[in-house]
């Protein structure tokens, strides 16, 4: 409003100084600088304050990726604490569960002596204790891994037999 007063011809409107700070503020914080920009001319259909905020505009998001490259000011309270969070904000859920967390402690495990039609049998009834795992571990009499068999290893077994 000052330089209005001592440049009279220059025409300046305080209202639209404060759509183009608006819309830098916004745009930059919340990273969707182009769609604020046309949300900002929807709303004032003013042909004028279109050039002066789409250059501030992309001139802020540019400075608010400088300083903040993998968050927004949206995601910086949960980068802060540790959950990575994408540009479509989308937490990535593998980043904050560890292995340790996800084992299953209960193992799969059946004897050697176990037949395989036995085997084939209890899948094909559905038994928990085979068919909660792709995969089963073999161990023998004293405990010890053998190897590890799969369902389809064991279909295809049994499709050899007949």
């Amino acid at each position: 409003m000052v330089i209005d007063r001592v440049y009279p011809g220059a025409q300046l409107a305080p209202g639209a100084f404060a759509l183009v700070a608006m819309g830098a503020v916004f745009g930059a914080a919340s990273r969707v600088t182009f769609t604020f920009i046309i949300f900002a001319f929807e709303i004032t259909r003013d042909y004028n304050s279109v050039l002066p905020l789409m250059l501030v505009s992309v001139i802020a998001d540019g400075v608010a990726m400088w300083h903040m490259p993998k968050s927004s000011i949206m995601t910086e309270k949960l980068a802060r604490r540790g959950m990575r969070v994408h540009a479509e904000y989308e937490a990535d859920v593998l980043q904050q569960v560890s292995v340790g967390e996800m084992i299953d402690r209960d193992l799969p495990v059946i004897s050697s002596e176990m037949s395989v039609g036995t085997l084939a049998e209890k899948i094909a009834r559905r038994a928990p204790e085979v068919t909660k795992h792709d995969a089963l571990f073999i161990l023998d009499d004293s405990g010890n891994l053998e190897g590890i068999i799969t369902r389809s290893d064991n279909l295809a077994s049994v499709r050899k037999r007949r």
